[in-house]
């Protein structure tokens, strides 16, 4: 039994509700609880419904539509209050609010406190890196990571273990109150950047209050740490217990950084985000100094236990990453290569890294040999190439039996020719096709050529062909067709 008509139902009746109660409040903003005096609904066979039944459908239903639930009757907001136990992560996504909440008052302190009345003893995760941060809007002014925001998450939200306050303004006496509140965290990730673009650099120092939250925190396991600090706090965390980090290389603290990744002896996750050609060259003259490497090598004692690497470059900064330093990560599963400048041997992750599964490619200036070298790996499940405008049809020729998945946006050297290819060497596991802002290809074209390979499957898993064109807007829809039993194609079209 489907849902969606009861849902969407429930939502009319909901909104109905809302019409009707406008009148009797100034500060509607979707999260203000009256009950209504008409308890004709109960009557209603809506309400009939199994309590259990209700509850799954009310769980369904965004932040928005769950509050003006409890203003149709009694029985329904005792109900809506059971529905929220669902809600383990908050995130501020438009469709999880179910409304567009930065052109009205936003999403202030006020509205925060009055959703976690409601929620907060069952949320265990808060992602704030999902608020919608629309500039100049008033609203931004009014929800940062202060004392204020974690002191209504503290009394609301006890069992807390993951936050994350990127997209907020930080201050150190928020941080302070956050390692005085909870000492059960184990995934926290902050991002003070934009501090150092107004202030500059050496500016901000979160480090005294980050040191005290880690201290606290001793069972932190991921941790993403993007902000300029001397890298002491690193020290402070439990190095048995950290699986992932995430650390940006060019605010300053590298040696102490790579003394706490030598630490790290469970680490599984790595992520290196290069800001050093802005600090570096523009505040200490064009000094060659890249702690990249330092880094790999920091960790190269427990190499064996990394299965995921990201390197994130700035564009136009060059940065070479010796091939001693990649050859140690055998048991590598994931790995993700960002920036035009970036130089690394793929022949050597091809020779060394033979447990890959996940490859993404970024605005690298690589060759077609390069990328056919990869095309190779045993495992290799998914491929994500991203401008990489150099590359041609040439990197299809590998035979690719156990790719799953491949996405591809603004290579314009790709053609129809190329793709054919890709269809008949990965046509037993292949599932999910994507090309975006490949000018070069012709839509009518690549379905004809998908449906004629995709004809001569007996078995194997249905095929989802995605395209979208340059030029395409923002407002149009998907429009999804069943082509075959094994291809279905999506496309976007005019709404």
């Amino acid at each position: 039994m489907s849902f969606l008509p009861i849902r969407s139902c429930i939502t009319t009746i909901a909104a109905m509700e809302s019409e009707k109660t406008k009148h009797e409040t100034s500060r509607d903003s979707g999260t203000d609880v009256q009950l209504s005096d008409d308890h004709d609904y109960i009557q209603s066979p809506i309400s009939k419904l199994p309590v259990e039944c209700l509850i799954a459908i009310f769980s369904l239903l965004p932040i928005a539509d769950r509050v003006r639930i409890q203003r149709v009757c009694k029985h329904w907001q005792s109900i809506s209050l059971e529905s929220w136990f669902s809600l383990k992560t908050l995130t501020f996504y438009e469709e999880v609010w179910g409304y567009k909440y930065w052109l009205g008052r936003g999403i202030d302190l006020t509205v925060f406190k009055k959703v976690l009345k409601l929620c907060g003893s069952y949320v265990t995760r808060i992602d704030f890196s999902t608020h919608y941060t629309k500039p100049n809007a008033d609203f931004v002014e009014l929800l940062k990571a202060d004392k204020s925001l974690f002191v209504i998450i503290r009394n609301y939200c006890p069992n807390l273990v993951a936050i994350d306050i990127r997209n907020l303004e930080i201050t150190c006496e928020g941080l302070e109150y956050l390692g005085k509140s909870y000492s059960t965290l184990s995934e926290f990730a902050i991002d003070g950047y934009e501090d150092v673009y107004e202030n500059g650099f050496g500016s901000v120092n979160f480090d005294k209050p980050l040191s005290f939250l880690f201290r606290k925190n001793k069972n932190l396991q991921r941790l993403k740490l993007n902000i300029p600090s001397n890298g002491h706090c690193l020290l402070k965390l439990n190095p048995i217990t950290i699986e992932k980090i995430s650390v940006v290389h060019g605010l300053g603290g590298e040696e102490i950084i790579c003394k706490a990744l030598n630490r790290f002896i469970n680490l599984r996750i790595l992520n290196i985000n290069d800001w050093s050609g802005n600090h570096d060259w523009f505040n200490y003259g064009n000094n060659d100094v890249s702690y990249i490497n330092e880094m790999l090598e920091a960790i190269e004692p427990h190499s064996e236990k990394l299965i995921e690497l990201e390197i994130s470059t700035i564009d136009n900064y060059l940065v070479l990453i010796h091939a001693e330093n990649i050859s140690c990560f055998s048991n590598l599963q994931k790995l993700l290569l960002d920036g035009d400048a970036l130089k690394i041997d793929f022949c050597t992750i091809t020779k060394y890294c033979t447990q890959l599964t996940y490859v993404k490619l970024i605005g690298l200036s690589v060759s077609e040999i390069q990328i056919a070298s990869i095309m190779q790996l045993p495992k290799l499940q998914e491929l994500y190439l991203w401008y990489l405008k150099k590359i041609t049809d040439a990197i299809f020729t590998n035979h690719m039996s156990s790719l799953k998945i491949f996405n591809c946006f603004q290579c314009s050297q790709l053609t129809n020719i190329g793709f054919r290819s890709l269809l008949q060497n990965s046509s037993e596991s292949l599932q999910s096709l994507t090309i975006r802002y490949c000018k070069k290809i012709n839509l009518k074209n690549l379905i004809q050529d998908a449906k004629e390979v995709m004809d001569t499957r007996s078995t194997g898993p249905l095929l989802k062909v995605l395209v979208k064109k340059k030029g395409e807007s923002s407002f149009v829809k998907k429009k999804v067709t069943k082509l075959s039993k094994y291809l279905e194609l999506t496309e976007y079209v005019r709404d």
